[in-house]
């Protein structure tokens, strides 16, 4: 998150690549990215600059194939906006009126404006524009769609990117298209989201995706049967993952599982490229590492709608007895240990109800003091299932260099690159959001101020009492020099 916070630009939109001009396209995706690590596009910019969701309204006008009009209002509902008010924009009305009713049951919708071929990508990605919708008559379509998508399964359980196998001339006569992993992990979202849940089409989808993984690595490709994993097809399948309810933990048929494989490609600077090495590494860096905000929280589409205003920790008070297991009221992102050796903790996540804390952060054991290694322990299915992040004794190797350092959580809405991730003082940059605690362990240690001393134990009876009696003893000792001292008269 701090790597995209630091590289938008004035404009408030996001390029492809580092220091690049700003894309519509680049800049939806890195807004969904930082929505779901509750960081709003409408308060995303930097100090002088525009934010990211004024960058979108100004382009609006961009707009013209169907997933772009989708694309746009997965944002608007991440964001809290007006579906049916983008700049003057209906994006609602804009997708409902390219409907197809197709001849073998279902709705699908259209790549392009006036056509009647149907489209896998744009029927997906219409379900998870919809679903956050909530009208009668929308539901219903998003209902119908879901119907199309299931009966357009490939029988090896993948999707296709672009074209269903009822579309005449679009593929050889007698044979099925080719599915891919990330358009199967995308339909699997798009099911649950509408409510389809543990069906047969999901059980064969991830059936198809396990058959993708590469073993070697722990990520996955985008066809069975690749060597070689990539990071965009990875994050789309994590989301599937997550929105089936599973722990992609468990998926290590070579004993790595994909979140370690992303882990394995980030840089010092956060980002995570394309692929681990090549000519085409750094492909696309800003939009595959906003494919990763999502897969790393644990996050499905369509992402919650993120909090309106950047959040401000409150003083915290310390707990009495136990020591770090109680935080302070009130909304903020916090993060920290207790006192010397007590209990780690973390604030539950908004919409998890308490039973599971959530968060990207890794809160440093301070008796220790030794760097720890996180793993995610996912909580029950849900609305948002934020994984847990809890310790384990190894650190792999990362493929390139070491793990980035993150920023630090504080009481205002910001975030600083840390010293130690710095140049020198030129380097320290300031965006304005809601700050993201580091979780990896060579960062600057993440907690607010009085945040660390919680739950320290207080001093013992005796150690109160002697001081007490050495003031005491210094306090009569000064009056007695002062009676004896000789007196001068005037």
């Amino acid at each position: 998150m701090r790597f995209l916070q630091e590289d938008q630009n004035t404009d408030g939109g996001f390029g492809g690549l580092p220091n690049t001009p700003s894309n519509s396209d680049f800049s939806a995706w890195v807004a969904l990215a930082l929505a779901a690590a509750d960081i709003n596009p409408k308060i995303q910019r930097k100090p002088g600059g525009t934010d990211l969701y004024s960058y979108l309204l100004a382009h609006a006008n961009e707009l013209t194939f169907t997933t772009d009009f989708e694309r746009v209002l997965i944002v608007v509902n991440a964001a809290g906006g007006d579906p049916h008010d983008f700049a003057g924009t209906d994006l609602v009305a804009k997708i409902l009126e390219r409907e197809i009713h197709e001849p073998a049951g279902g709705i699908a919708f259209p790549h392009e404006a006036n056509s009647n071929r149907a489209g896998m990508n744009d029927t997906i990605f219409a379900v998870l524009a919809l679903v956050p919708i909530h009208e009668p008559a929308i539901q219903t379509i998003v209902q119908e769609a879901t119907i199309w998508i299931e009966h357009e399964q490939n029988a090896n359980g993948s999707w296709p990117s672009l074209c269903p196998k009822t579309v005449a001339g679009c593929h050889p006569l007698g044979k099925e298209p080719l599915g891919n992993a990330d358009m199967t992990a995308a339909a699997i979202e798009a099911l649950n989201a509408a409510g389809h849940h543990s069906t047969p089409a999901q059980e064969e989808g991830l059936h198809f995706l396990h058959e993708t993984q590469v073993g070697s690595e722990g990520g996955f490709s985008e066809q069975a049967g690749e060597s070689e994993a990539n990071t965009g097809s990875t994050c789309w399948v994590l989301q599937g993952i997550w929105a089936a309810g599973q722990n992609p933990e468990t998926w290590k048929p070579g004993g790595i599982d994909p979140l370690t494989y992303l882990e394995r490609l980030q840089q010092p600077s956060g980002e995570i490229p394309w692929r681990r090495a090549g000519a085409e590494t750094e492909k696309n860096a800003v939009w595959m590492t906003s494919y990763c905000g999502p897969a790393l929280m644990g996050v499905a589409l369509p992402i919650p709608e993120a909090p309106s205003e950047p959040s401000v920790l409150e003083p915290y008070e310390p707990a009495s007895g136990n020591g770090g297991e109680n935080v302070q009221s009130g909304s903020g992102v916090d993060a920290g240990g207790g006192g010397e050796g007590a209990p780690l903790f973390s604030r539950p996540q908004r919409e998890s109800k308490g039973h599971t804390p959530g968060g990207a952060r890794v809160l440093a054991n301070k008796a220790s003091r030794k760097p720890t290694k996180h793993r995610r322990n996912p909580g029950p299915p849900r609305k948002r299932p934020t994984p847990t992040l809890q310790h384990e004794a190894a650190e792999p190797e990362p493929l390139h260099g070491e793990d980035g350092a993150g920023g630090q959580a504080g009481k205002t809405a910001h975030l600083s690159v840390p010293p130690s991730a710095a140049k020198d003082a030129s380097d320290l940059q300031e965006v304005t959001g809601i700050p993201i605690a580091s979780f990896h362990a060579d960062a600057l240690e993440p907690g607010a101020p009085g945040l660390r001393g919680a739950g320290a134990k207080p001093a013992s009876p005796a150690l109160a009492i002697a001081i007490a009696g050495l003031a005491l003893v210094l306090v009569l000792s000064g009056s007695a020099v002062e009676r004896n001292r000789p007196r001068v008269t005037p």
